[in-house]
């Protein structure tokens, strides 16, 4: 898989690979089998004038023969494909799923950055189509890889990389797909057009012909591994073996799903029964959660077609990030604040649930505050909103005017390894050299923040992660260089105790992986 370090260079419509990649057919060759020669080597054999009227199309392919021995020529021929493309109706939605993954697994951007970016303009059900398709290869994207490996002679070169992620594409709806084998093989052909790249039509029409003629074969020798059974890379199974060796299989397997869509009903302006109700009215069929709010949807629909959304009566959220709130439980008249808090769903549901606190949100990204200050004009709520850097505080510069605050929520940078499920591009993107990079970040924003926690305040840390390295060993390494910490014991309705806090594993109650560490600070 290529990584933001190794991108593969822009691809050439309409050119070849230098080295020639076939796919590999059923039957082995019998031993001692000559090769075929890549080209013709010996001196070439005379030909004979021909005598008869032209075939249809010979004066078209001498031209096309000239223009590959003349640079100029070529280069005009290239242009023209490219113009041909250009004028072509919009792209399908497979073609801008490859266009997207490439993004994302060649450029680094996030999946919902690349989503944004390449799909917008799709309607409805060509947009979910394309999202089904990247979501689920990228789920899938080590056991599908494995797959083409075996269908291929040999590598393609990296600036092929788009037709590699094509022949995924093609993999995953024989595989693991509601389309019709025969419509899934001739529409991902018929990509290798929009992509520019004729040449590879052959290549995946004879790879996906034999992925359905020998699944079974295939499937069986490819994910003998765990991590390509499971389509997680090697350090990061390792490490939830090695973290919850009961349970590692249970978390995996939920990061091959799709997540429920939760929902946190407003409760300072309805109930989450008088809610409910509603949505039995509208024939959408919901349960009640855990927590105080929190509603399952049975199957996931648009924002739009949610009764009263636009008016404040709901959010989307997870049901495991809603216990943040009813663990911190502020008193009215405290001071509040909110680290990292972009996109700000956990400070909604504080404002909601908490009236008259004084709540103060603060993230460095204007652009996902932006979110946070649409949904307070939604929900009809109101707080101090900062743009900066948690760690910049103090000094010249900083934002924090020394008022210290009753309750702290730091809802810290993490690896997501809990929300792989909404977010399946994780597990590519995570490299193990971020993650120690997070664990340090983590560290001094939980010093910040404590500087910041007013004596008898309580200060609540929480990541979306399931690592026992940014959880617990975390709130263990703090306190011991923060003598005067003391952590508080938490139980809540789901997930399980761990040695200074409590832990959500993936799947638990429905919802995501969640981490929960409460610091109190002693009065003097």
């Amino acid at each position: 898989m290529s990584q933001s370090d190794n991108k593969p260079p822009a691809a050439q419509p309409d050119a070849k690979p230098t080295t020639a990649v076939t796919a590999k057919t059923a039957a082995a060759k019998p031993a001692g089998a000559a090769s075929k020669p890549a080209q013709f080597k010996g001196r070439k054999p005379l030909r004979k004038k021909p005598t008869g009227p032209a075939k249809p199309g010979a004066k078209r392919a001498r031209s096309e023969a000239s223009a590959h021995s003349n640079p100029t020529q070529k280069t005009a021929r290239k242009t023209r494909a490219r113009q041909r493309g250009a004028n072509n109706i919009r792209p399908t939605a497979r073609c801008l799923a490859v266009i997207t993954l490439k993004d994302i697994l060649g450029n680094d951007l996030t999946l919902d950055h690349a989503i944004d970016k390449h799909l917008q303009e799709l309607d409805a059900r060509d947009r979910a189509f394309a999202q089904h398709l990247v979501y689920a290869t990228l789920r899938r994207l080590n056991s599908l890889q494995a797959i083409a490996a075996l269908l291929l002679d040999k590598p393609l070169p990296r600036k092929y990389f788009d037709v590699e992620l094509l022949l995924l594409l093609g993999l995953l709806q024989l595989w693991d797909s509601h389309v019709a084998d025969h419509a899934a093989v001739s529409a991902t052909v018929n990509v290798c057009n929009e992509l520019g790249k004729n040449w590879a039509r052959n290549l995946i029409n004879a790879a996906l012909r034999r992925f359905q003629r020998d699944q079974a074969q295939l499937l069986a020798q490819s994910q003998q591994a765990d991590h390509l059974r499971y389509s997680t890379p090697q350090w990061l199974l390792a490490a939830l073996q090695q973290d919850w060796p009961q349970r590692w299989l249970s978390i995996v397997q939920q990061g091959l799903r799709p997540a429920p869509m939760w929902l946190r009903v407003n409760l300072a302006k309805i109930s989450r029964d008088d809610y409910l109700r509603q949505l039995s009215e509208q024939h959408i069929a919901a349960a009640a959660g855990n927590s105080r709010a929190d509603v399952l949807l049975r199957q996931p629909l648009a924002v739009e077609q949610l009764p009263g959304f636009a008016q404040g009566l709901v959010s989307v959220q997870d049901s495991a990030a809603q216990w943040a709130a009813t663990i911190l439980a502020p008193a009215a008249g405290h001071k509040v604040l909110d680290l990292c808090a972009a996109p700000g769903g956990k400070s909604c549901q504080l404002l909601e649930q908490y009236p008259g606190i004084q709540l103060t949100s603060v993230d460095l990204h204007a652009q996902r505050l932006q979110r946070l200050q649409d949904n307070y004009q939604r929900l009809g709520v109101h707080g101090e909103i900062i743009c900066a850097d948690a760690l910049a505080a103090t000094g010249s510069d900083g934002w924090w005017d020394q008022q210290t605050f009753d309750r702290i929520l730091l809802d810290a940078p993490c690896s997501a390894t809990g929300v792989i499920r909404r977010h399946p591009d994780i597990k590519w993107r995570l490299q193990t050299q971020k993650l120690d990079n997070i664990l340090q970040l983590q560290q001094q924003l939980l010093q910040s923040a404590w500087r910041m926690l007013k004596p008898g305040g309580h200060l609540l840390y929480s990541t979306c992660s399931v690592l026992k390295s940014e959880n617990d060993a975390q709130i263990q390494r703090f306190m011991q260089t923060t003598p005067d910490a003391q952590a508080q014991t938490l139980a809540l309705e789901v997930g399980q105790a761990t040695d200074f806090g409590w832990q959500c594993l993936s799947g638990d109650g429905g919802g995501d992986g969640m981490y929960f560490g409460l610091l109190k600070k002693p009065l003097p």
